[in-house]
């Protein structure tokens, strides 16, 4: 009989010891994994996007990269959205368009996390372009661009950029080298009304005056120019 009430006692303590281990772990952890995110099950509190595709950011549903359709132009533009407490969605960054709709319904890409840090990132593969454009957040809480790829696939020409958030500076170059440290605005980089046609524009200004001091004596395989 002691051994029956022994057994019985044993059992509840470990469904109680399981049950607070469940209660215990982050609700995050349990419903956060990228892979679950459904544009679908989310209550946006915005009437002039439609969200398309998405991915949870550093493995949390409080915040996610998005793309979204605005209603306004018909364009694609990379969004940010944050979780209230009482569980719906606001905008808090939201970039200029940065593609036709039709690229983005037919063609691959990725929205991910991928080492669920806190850097998403967009990447497309069109007909005419390879787009990968990375995000990070400063002390301020703002998102801005912290890395960029823009390949033509016709003509070969590539602009490849990784950006400071902090000192406001990005270093431009082709495939390698050589690259240069060109300056850039606050609101250049910000994802908030994010024109990336500028973006592009000013970093092809970077380049071609890499090419103004080409006839200087510079060994082109490691230089480095500082602006």
């Amino acid at each position: 009989m002691m051994n029956k009430l022994r057994s019985k006692v044993l059992m509840l303590f470990w469904l109680f010891t399981t049950l607070l281990f469940i209660l215990s772990i982050p609700f995050s952890a349990l419903s956060s994994d990228a892979s679950m995110f459904d544009p679908n099950k989310l209550s946006i509190v915005q009437e002039n996007i439609k969200v398309l595709d998405g991915t949870w950011i550093a493995d949390s549903i409080q915040e996610a990269l998005t793309v979204v359709e605005s209603f306004e132009d018909h364009k694609l533009h990379l969004c940010i959205i944050q979780r209230n407490e009482v569980g719906h969605y606001s905008i808090v960054s939201i970039s200029s368009g940065i593609l036709p709709l039709d690229d983005y319904y037919n063609n691959p890409h990725l929205l991910l996390d991928h080492m669920k840090d806190g850097h998403p990132y967009f990447d497309i593969t069109t007909d005419k372009q390879w787009m990968y454009i990375e995000l990070e957040k400063n002390d301020l809480g703002e998102w801005l661009v912290a890395s960029l790829l823009i390949e033509n696939l016709e003509s070969g020409e590539r602009l490849t950029c990784n950006c400071n958030v902090d000192t406001l500076s990005v270093w431009v170059y082709s495939i390698a080298y050589p690259r240069i440290k060109w300056p850039f605005l606050h609101d250049e980089l910000i994802l908030e009304d994010f024109d990336i046609n500028s973006f592009a524009f000013e970093c092809k200004r970077a380049l071609s005056y890499i090419e103004e001091i080409k006839d200087r004596s510079y060994d082109y395989q490691a230089l480095e120019i500082e602006w």
